[in-house]
Protein backbone atom coordinates (compact mmCIF):
# COMPACT_ATOMS: atom_id res chain seq x y z
CA UNK A 1 0.00 0.00 0.00
CA UNK A 2 2.57 2.53 0.59
CA UNK A 3 4.55 1.98 -2.50
CA UNK A 4 1.64 2.34 -4.83
CA UNK A 5 0.55 5.63 -2.36
CA UNK A 6 4.12 6.63 -3.54
CA UNK A 7 3.90 5.71 -6.98
CA UNK A 8 1.07 8.04 -7.10
CA UNK A 9 2.78 10.88 -5.71
CA UNK A 10 5.63 10.54 -8.08
CA UNK A 11 2.84 10.58 -10.96
CA UNK A 12 0.76 13.71 -9.32
CA UNK A 13 4.54 15.65 -9.34
CA UNK A 14 5.46 14.69 -12.98
CA UNK A 15 2.03 15.45 -14.44
CA UNK A 16 1.84 19.07 -12.65
CA UNK A 17 5.47 19.50 -13.94
CA UNK A 18 3.95 18.60 -17.72
CA UNK A 19 1.16 20.79 -17.24
CA UNK A 20 2.68 24.07 -16.03
CA UNK A 21 4.94 23.40 -18.77
CA UNK A 22 2.75 22.68 -21.49
CA UNK A 23 0.49 25.86 -19.71
CA UNK A 24 3.59 28.44 -20.32
CA UNK A 25 3.68 27.09 -23.95
CA UNK A 26 0.47 28.11 -25.10
CA UNK A 27 0.35 30.77 -22.90
CA UNK A 28 1.11 33.21 -25.78
CA UNK A 29 -1.55 31.60 -28.25
CA UNK A 30 -4.43 32.22 -26.09
CA UNK A 31 -5.86 32.26 -22.22
CA UNK A 32 -5.21 28.21 -20.73
CA UNK A 33 -7.79 26.24 -19.09
CA UNK A 34 -6.30 23.61 -16.52
CA UNK A 35 -8.17 21.03 -15.08
CA UNK A 36 -7.12 18.06 -13.04
CA UNK A 37 -9.31 15.32 -10.68
CA UNK A 38 -7.76 13.19 -8.80
CA UNK A 39 -9.63 10.23 -6.85
CA UNK A 40 -9.49 6.85 -4.50
CA UNK A 41 -11.76 4.13 -4.41
CA UNK A 42 -12.44 0.56 -2.62
CA UNK A 43 -14.00 -2.59 -4.07
CA UNK A 44 -15.35 -5.32 -2.10
CA UNK A 45 -17.14 -8.39 -3.73
CA UNK A 46 -18.69 -11.98 -2.33
CA UNK A 47 -16.74 -14.82 -4.05
CA UNK A 48 -14.89 -13.69 -7.09
CA UNK A 49 -12.45 -10.70 -7.73
CA UNK A 50 -13.63 -8.63 -10.61
CA UNK A 51 -11.80 -5.76 -12.14
CA UNK A 52 -8.92 -6.06 -9.64
CA UNK A 53 -8.42 -7.83 -6.42
CA UNK A 54 -11.98 -7.33 -4.58
CA UNK A 55 -12.20 -10.88 -2.86
CA UNK A 56 -11.97 -9.72 0.03
CA UNK A 57 -11.69 -6.12 -0.98
CA UNK A 58 -8.79 -3.34 -2.34
CA UNK A 59 -7.71 -0.22 -2.39
CA UNK A 60 -6.33 -0.91 -5.81
CA UNK A 61 -8.51 1.60 -7.58
CA UNK A 62 -7.57 4.83 -8.08
CA UNK A 63 -6.86 7.66 -10.78
CA UNK A 64 -5.15 10.99 -11.59
CA UNK A 65 -5.60 13.29 -14.68
CA UNK A 66 -4.16 16.42 -15.70
CA UNK A 67 -5.34 18.50 -18.73
CA UNK A 68 -4.47 21.88 -20.27
CA UNK A 69 -6.17 23.43 -23.15
CA UNK A 70 -5.95 26.92 -24.74
CA UNK A 71 -7.13 28.53 -28.12
CA UNK A 72 -4.33 29.03 -30.72
CA UNK A 73 -7.22 31.35 -33.00
CA UNK A 74 -10.72 31.34 -33.10
CA UNK A 75 -11.37 28.65 -34.89
CA UNK A 76 -8.22 26.31 -33.55
CA UNK A 77 -7.49 25.12 -29.86
CA UNK A 78 -4.84 22.51 -29.02
CA UNK A 79 -4.53 20.33 -25.66
CA UNK A 80 -3.63 17.50 -23.87
CA UNK A 81 -4.66 14.98 -20.98
CA UNK A 82 -1.51 12.89 -18.67
CA UNK A 83 -3.24 10.19 -16.84
CA UNK A 84 -2.04 7.59 -14.05
CA UNK A 85 -4.74 5.17 -13.32
CA UNK A 86 -4.84 1.74 -11.35
CA UNK A 87 -6.99 -0.58 -11.48
CA UNK A 88 -6.20 -4.71 -10.75
CA UNK A 89 -3.16 -5.35 -12.93
CA UNK A 90 -4.10 -2.62 -15.30
CA UNK A 91 -2.26 0.88 -15.15
CA UNK A 92 0.25 0.50 -12.03
CA UNK A 93 -0.11 4.65 -11.70
CA UNK A 94 2.38 5.36 -15.19
CA UNK A 95 1.77 8.20 -16.22
CA UNK A 96 0.70 7.76 -19.87
CA UNK A 97 -0.49 10.80 -22.45
CA UNK A 98 -4.14 10.12 -22.42
CA UNK A 99 -4.99 12.16 -25.40
CA UNK A 100 -3.71 15.25 -27.07
CA UNK A 101 -4.76 16.61 -30.54
CA UNK A 102 -5.10 19.57 -32.66
CA UNK A 103 -8.58 20.62 -33.23
CA UNK A 104 -9.38 22.63 -36.57
CA UNK A 105 -12.91 23.95 -36.64
CA UNK A 106 -13.26 25.37 -39.89
CA UNK A 107 -17.45 25.94 -39.32
CA UNK A 108 -20.42 24.46 -37.59
CA UNK A 109 -20.43 21.71 -40.29
CA UNK A 110 -16.58 20.29 -40.68
CA UNK A 111 -14.18 20.33 -38.25
CA UNK A 112 -10.55 18.08 -37.98
CA UNK A 113 -9.37 16.72 -35.24
CA UNK A 114 -5.35 15.32 -35.27
CA UNK A 115 -2.88 13.50 -32.88
CA UNK A 116 -4.15 11.27 -29.92
CA UNK A 117 -8.16 11.56 -30.09
CA UNK A 118 -10.73 10.00 -27.64
CA UNK A 119 -12.52 7.49 -29.71
CA UNK A 120 -16.30 8.60 -29.91
CA UNK A 121 -17.94 4.88 -29.18
CA UNK A 122 -21.41 5.15 -27.60
CA UNK A 123 -22.87 7.92 -25.36
CA UNK A 124 -20.29 8.23 -22.89
CA UNK A 125 -16.75 6.42 -23.73
CA UNK A 126 -14.93 9.89 -24.35
CA UNK A 127 -15.84 10.81 -20.59
CA UNK A 128 -15.79 7.69 -19.31
CA UNK A 129 -12.81 8.96 -16.65
CA UNK A 130 -14.93 12.15 -15.67
CA UNK A 131 -16.01 11.21 -12.64
CA UNK A 132 -18.71 14.85 -12.10
CA UNK A 133 -20.17 14.08 -15.59
CA UNK A 134 -22.08 10.73 -14.01
CA UNK A 135 -23.82 9.36 -11.09
CA UNK A 136 -22.16 5.46 -10.75
CA UNK A 137 -18.75 4.79 -9.83
CA UNK A 138 -18.56 1.96 -13.18
CA UNK A 139 -20.19 2.26 -16.15
CA UNK A 140 -22.31 -0.64 -17.09
CA UNK A 141 -19.31 -3.59 -18.21
CA UNK A 142 -21.70 -4.55 -20.71
CA UNK A 143 -20.58 -2.22 -22.75
CA UNK A 144 -18.22 0.07 -21.45
CA UNK A 145 -15.92 -2.72 -20.09
CA UNK A 146 -12.82 -1.83 -18.68
CA UNK A 147 -10.79 -4.86 -19.50
CA UNK A 148 -10.81 -3.35 -22.91
CA UNK A 149 -10.39 0.27 -22.04
CA UNK A 150 -6.97 0.09 -23.56
CA UNK A 151 -8.42 -1.06 -27.01
CA UNK A 152 -11.10 1.35 -26.84
CA UNK A 153 -10.01 4.67 -25.09
CA UNK A 154 -8.20 6.69 -27.72
CA UNK A 155 -6.11 6.51 -31.21
CA UNK A 156 -3.41 8.31 -32.93
CA UNK A 157 -5.19 9.62 -36.11
CA UNK A 158 -7.31 12.34 -37.25
CA UNK A 159 -11.22 12.67 -37.26
CA UNK A 160 -13.82 14.71 -39.06
CA UNK A 161 -16.76 16.14 -37.20
CA UNK A 162 -19.31 18.27 -37.38
CA UNK A 163 -23.08 19.26 -36.41
CA UNK A 164 -25.83 19.55 -39.06
CA UNK A 165 -29.13 21.94 -38.67
CA UNK A 166 -31.96 19.62 -39.41
CA UNK A 167 -34.52 22.18 -38.70
CA UNK A 168 -35.08 24.38 -35.77
CA UNK A 169 -35.56 21.62 -33.19
CA UNK A 170 -33.31 19.10 -34.35
CA UNK A 171 -29.53 18.37 -35.71
CA UNK A 172 -27.54 15.67 -36.95
CA UNK A 173 -23.42 15.24 -35.48
CA UNK A 174 -21.12 13.18 -37.37
CA UNK A 175 -17.70 11.68 -36.05
CA UNK A 176 -15.64 10.05 -38.60
CA UNK A 177 -12.06 8.67 -37.68
CA UNK A 178 -9.06 6.82 -39.16
CA UNK A 179 -5.51 5.84 -37.52
CA UNK A 180 -3.89 3.07 -34.68
CA UNK A 181 -4.16 1.85 -31.50
CA UNK A 182 -1.79 2.27 -29.52
CA UNK A 183 -1.72 -0.43 -26.22
CA UNK A 184 -0.20 0.59 -23.00
CA UNK A 185 1.37 -2.87 -21.61
CA UNK A 186 0.10 -6.04 -21.60
CA UNK A 187 -2.78 -6.20 -19.88
CA UNK A 188 -5.68 -6.38 -22.12
CA UNK A 189 -4.79 -9.24 -24.40
CA UNK A 190 -2.82 -11.17 -22.00
CA UNK A 191 -5.25 -11.28 -18.75
CA UNK A 192 -8.42 -11.06 -21.10
CA UNK A 193 -7.51 -13.50 -23.96
CA UNK A 194 -3.60 -15.37 -23.27
CA UNK A 195 -3.90 -16.34 -19.69
CA UNK A 196 -6.84 -18.01 -19.53
CA UNK A 197 -6.14 -20.32 -22.45
CA UNK A 198 -3.09 -21.30 -20.84
CA UNK A 199 -4.56 -21.95 -17.54
CA UNK A 200 -7.08 -23.77 -19.81
CA UNK A 201 -4.51 -26.05 -21.17
CA UNK A 202 -1.53 -26.47 -18.91
CA UNK A 203 -3.65 -26.65 -15.68
CA UNK A 204 -2.47 -23.47 -14.35
CA UNK A 205 -1.45 -20.16 -15.18
CA UNK A 206 1.94 -19.43 -17.03
CA UNK A 207 4.28 -16.78 -15.78
CA UNK A 208 4.70 -13.64 -18.57
CA UNK A 209 7.96 -12.70 -18.90
CA UNK A 210 7.63 -10.40 -21.68
CA UNK A 211 5.65 -8.74 -24.34
CA UNK A 212 5.90 -6.51 -27.01
CA UNK A 213 2.64 -5.36 -28.62
CA UNK A 214 1.88 -2.83 -32.22
CA UNK A 215 -1.66 -1.73 -32.86
CA UNK A 216 -2.58 -1.69 -36.12
CA UNK A 217 -5.17 0.36 -38.39
CA UNK A 218 -8.59 1.28 -36.92
CA UNK A 219 -11.52 3.37 -37.78
CA UNK A 220 -15.21 4.02 -37.72
CA UNK A 221 -17.68 6.64 -37.30
CA UNK A 222 -20.44 8.07 -35.27
CA UNK A 223 -23.96 9.50 -35.71
CA UNK A 224 -25.92 11.41 -33.35
CA UNK A 225 -29.22 12.55 -33.55
CA UNK A 226 -30.52 15.57 -31.26
CA UNK A 227 -34.38 15.00 -31.69
CA UNK A 228 -36.80 17.54 -31.94
CA UNK A 229 -38.22 16.11 -28.78
CA UNK A 230 -36.37 18.16 -25.92
CA UNK A 231 -34.15 16.25 -24.20
CA UNK A 232 -34.08 12.95 -26.57
CA UNK A 233 -30.89 11.91 -28.36
CA UNK A 234 -30.45 8.63 -30.57
CA UNK A 235 -26.85 7.72 -31.79
CA UNK A 236 -25.14 4.73 -33.44
CA UNK A 237 -21.39 4.41 -33.61
CA UNK A 238 -18.98 1.87 -35.56
CA UNK A 239 -15.66 0.51 -34.63
CA UNK A 240 -12.83 -1.43 -36.89
CA UNK A 241 -9.34 -2.24 -35.01
CA UNK A 242 -6.48 -4.23 -34.83
CA UNK A 243 -3.35 -5.39 -32.97
CA UNK A 244 -0.42 -7.91 -32.54
CA UNK A 245 1.38 -8.82 -29.83
CA UNK A 246 4.09 -11.20 -29.14
CA UNK A 247 4.72 -12.69 -25.44
CA UNK A 248 6.98 -15.03 -23.31
CA UNK A 249 5.76 -17.41 -21.18
CA UNK A 250 7.31 -19.72 -18.88
CA UNK A 251 6.29 -22.94 -19.71
CA UNK A 252 7.21 -26.30 -17.57
CA UNK A 253 9.40 -27.39 -20.19
CA UNK A 254 11.14 -23.89 -20.30
CA UNK A 255 10.02 -20.74 -22.14
CA UNK A 256 8.10 -20.24 -25.54
CA UNK A 257 7.05 -17.41 -27.35
CA UNK A 258 3.67 -17.37 -28.89
CA UNK A 259 2.71 -14.81 -31.29
CA UNK A 260 -1.21 -13.22 -30.77
CA UNK A 261 -3.49 -11.43 -33.10
CA UNK A 262 -6.82 -9.48 -33.17
CA UNK A 263 -9.05 -7.70 -35.70
CA UNK A 264 -12.39 -6.30 -34.42
CA UNK A 265 -14.38 -6.97 -37.54
CA UNK A 266 -16.79 -4.22 -36.66
CA UNK A 267 -18.00 -3.29 -32.92
CA UNK A 268 -21.13 -1.42 -32.91
CA UNK A 269 -23.61 0.10 -30.78
CA UNK A 270 -26.97 1.74 -30.47
CA UNK A 271 -27.66 4.65 -27.91
CA UNK A 272 -30.52 6.47 -26.79
CA UNK A 273 -30.92 9.19 -23.56
CA UNK A 274 -33.40 10.90 -22.47
CA UNK A 275 -32.35 13.86 -19.88
CA UNK A 276 -34.71 16.69 -18.00
CA UNK A 277 -33.41 19.37 -15.36
CA UNK A 278 -33.39 16.10 -12.72
CA UNK A 279 -33.34 13.11 -14.92
CA UNK A 280 -31.68 11.03 -17.32
CA UNK A 281 -32.35 7.56 -18.69
CA UNK A 282 -30.25 5.93 -21.39
CA UNK A 283 -30.35 2.65 -22.87
CA UNK A 284 -27.47 1.17 -25.04
CA UNK A 285 -27.33 -1.89 -26.71
CA UNK A 286 -23.98 -3.33 -28.31
CA UNK A 287 -22.53 -6.45 -30.39
CA UNK A 288 -18.86 -7.14 -31.42
CA UNK A 289 -17.45 -9.55 -33.81
CA UNK A 290 -13.64 -10.25 -33.47
CA UNK A 291 -11.33 -12.84 -34.85
CA UNK A 292 -8.11 -13.99 -32.82
CA UNK A 293 -5.49 -16.32 -33.07
CA UNK A 294 -2.75 -17.42 -31.17
CA UNK A 295 0.22 -19.22 -33.43
CA UNK A 296 3.54 -21.28 -32.35
CA UNK A 297 1.71 -22.52 -28.86
CA UNK A 298 3.01 -24.42 -26.78
CA UNK A 299 0.38 -27.70 -25.98
CA UNK A 300 0.55 -30.04 -23.69
CA UNK A 301 -0.38 -33.37 -25.93
CA UNK A 302 -0.57 -35.71 -22.32
CA UNK A 303 1.95 -38.29 -24.13
CA UNK A 304 4.81 -38.91 -22.45
CA UNK A 305 6.99 -38.72 -25.78
CA UNK A 306 6.13 -36.34 -27.60
CA UNK A 307 5.30 -33.84 -24.54
CA UNK A 308 4.36 -31.02 -26.16
CA UNK A 309 2.70 -30.02 -29.75
CA UNK A 310 3.14 -26.64 -31.31
CA UNK A 311 -0.25 -25.14 -33.13
CA UNK A 312 -1.90 -22.45 -34.02
CA UNK A 313 -5.36 -21.68 -32.07
CA UNK A 314 -8.46 -19.64 -33.59
CA UNK A 315 -10.60 -17.88 -31.79
CA UNK A 316 -13.90 -15.97 -32.25
CA UNK A 317 -15.23 -13.20 -29.55
CA UNK A 318 -18.97 -12.02 -30.13
CA UNK A 319 -19.87 -10.30 -27.64
CA UNK A 320 -22.41 -8.65 -27.05
CA UNK A 321 -25.07 -6.69 -24.19
CA UNK A 322 -27.17 -4.40 -23.46
CA UNK A 323 -28.14 -2.09 -20.56
CA UNK A 324 -30.90 0.55 -18.98
CA UNK A 325 -30.15 3.26 -16.67
CA UNK A 326 -32.00 5.79 -15.04
CA UNK A 327 -31.02 8.74 -12.27
CA UNK A 328 -32.41 11.21 -10.33
CA UNK A 329 -31.31 14.15 -9.57
CA UNK A 330 -33.24 15.40 -5.90
CA UNK A 331 -31.19 18.60 -5.23
CA UNK A 332 -27.60 20.34 -5.82
CA UNK A 333 -26.05 17.77 -3.40
CA UNK A 334 -27.43 14.07 -3.84
CA UNK A 335 -28.53 11.75 -6.52
CA UNK A 336 -29.44 8.42 -6.95
CA UNK A 337 -29.53 6.27 -9.85
CA UNK A 338 -29.94 2.31 -10.97
CA UNK A 339 -29.19 0.46 -14.36
CA UNK A 340 -29.62 -2.83 -15.27
CA UNK A 341 -26.84 -4.43 -17.15
CA UNK A 342 -26.79 -8.06 -19.23
CA UNK A 343 -23.54 -9.33 -20.73
CA UNK A 344 -23.08 -12.25 -22.97
CA UNK A 345 -19.32 -13.13 -24.02
CA UNK A 346 -20.71 -15.01 -27.02
CA UNK A 347 -24.09 -13.32 -28.07
CA UNK A 348 -24.80 -16.43 -30.39
CA UNK A 349 -25.46 -18.76 -27.45
CA UNK A 350 -27.29 -15.89 -24.97
CA UNK A 351 -28.90 -19.85 -23.60
CA UNK A 352 -26.00 -21.70 -22.80
CA UNK A 353 -25.38 -24.00 -19.93
CA UNK A 354 -24.47 -22.88 -17.26
CA UNK A 355 -23.65 -19.45 -16.02
CA UNK A 356 -20.54 -19.14 -16.99
CA UNK A 357 -22.61 -17.94 -20.54
CA UNK A 358 -23.89 -14.53 -19.12
CA UNK A 359 -23.38 -11.42 -16.48
CA UNK A 360 -26.24 -9.93 -14.95
CA UNK A 361 -25.63 -6.38 -13.35
CA UNK A 362 -28.17 -4.80 -11.30
CA UNK A 363 -26.51 -2.03 -9.74
CA UNK A 364 -28.05 0.86 -7.28
CA UNK A 365 -25.95 3.86 -7.22
CA UNK A 366 -25.62 7.40 -5.02
CA UNK A 367 -23.89 10.42 -5.48
CA UNK A 368 -23.24 13.12 -3.03
CA UNK A 369 -21.74 16.88 -4.09
CA UNK A 370 -19.86 17.40 -0.62
CA UNK A 371 -18.30 20.38 -2.34
CA UNK A 372 -18.13 22.42 -5.43
CA UNK A 373 -14.71 20.47 -5.62
CA UNK A 374 -15.47 17.27 -3.87
CA UNK A 375 -17.89 14.34 -4.37
CA UNK A 376 -18.22 10.76 -3.38
CA UNK A 377 -19.71 8.01 -4.71
CA UNK A 378 -21.14 4.59 -3.49
CA UNK A 379 -22.78 1.60 -5.07
CA UNK A 380 -23.83 -1.87 -4.82
CA UNK A 381 -24.46 -4.60 -7.40
CA UNK A 382 -26.25 -7.99 -7.58
CA UNK A 383 -24.89 -10.34 -9.92
CA UNK A 384 -25.71 -13.25 -11.60
CA UNK A 385 -23.38 -15.10 -13.25
CA UNK A 386 -19.53 -15.08 -14.01
CA UNK A 387 -19.24 -14.00 -18.18
CA UNK A 388 -17.19 -11.02 -17.30
CA UNK A 389 -15.06 -12.08 -14.44
CA UNK A 390 -11.59 -12.50 -15.33
CA UNK A 391 -9.87 -15.76 -14.53
CA UNK A 392 -6.64 -14.38 -13.65
CA UNK A 393 -7.88 -12.44 -10.49
CA UNK A 394 -9.30 -16.19 -9.21
CA UNK A 395 -7.04 -18.77 -9.79
CA UNK A 396 -7.99 -21.80 -7.95
CA UNK A 397 -11.10 -20.62 -7.84
CA UNK A 398 -13.89 -23.28 -9.19
CA UNK A 399 -16.87 -20.90 -9.99
CA UNK A 400 -19.34 -22.50 -8.79
CA UNK A 401 -21.33 -19.90 -7.27
CA UNK A 402 -23.85 -18.15 -9.61
CA UNK A 403 -25.34 -15.53 -7.67
CA UNK A 404 -23.00 -12.82 -5.95
CA UNK A 405 -22.32 -8.74 -5.01
CA UNK A 406 -20.28 -5.95 -5.59
CA UNK A 407 -19.69 -2.75 -3.58
CA UNK A 408 -17.90 0.78 -4.99
CA UNK A 409 -17.37 3.16 -3.20
CA UNK A 410 -15.13 6.31 -4.69
CA UNK A 411 -14.42 9.81 -3.57
CA UNK A 412 -12.82 12.45 -6.15
CA UNK A 413 -11.48 16.26 -5.97
CA UNK A 414 -11.68 17.93 -9.12
CA UNK A 415 -10.89 21.96 -10.18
Amino acid sequence: MTSRICRLQVSLGVLSVIALAGTAVVAFAGQPVVHGIISQGYMNSSDYSYLAPTEPGTFSYNEALLNVSAPVTDNIRVGAQLMARNLGHAGNENVVLDWAYGDYRFRDEFGLRVGKVKTPFGLYNQTRDVDMVRNSVLLPQSVYTELMRDVMNAFEGASAYGTLTLSDAASLEYDAFLGTVDVEGPNFPVDLMLQPMMAQMWGSFLPLSGWVSEGKDIYGGALRMNTPLEGLRLSGTIFHGAMDGVGTFAAPLGYFTPEFSMEANYWWVLSAEYTTEKLLAAFEFNRASVDMALRNALVPTGLADPATMVMDIPIKDQRGGWYGQATWQFNDWFQLGSYYSMYYPDYTVRDGDGFAWKQRDLAFTARFDLADYWLVKAEVHAMQGTGDVQESLNTGNPFTTENWSLFAVKSTFYF
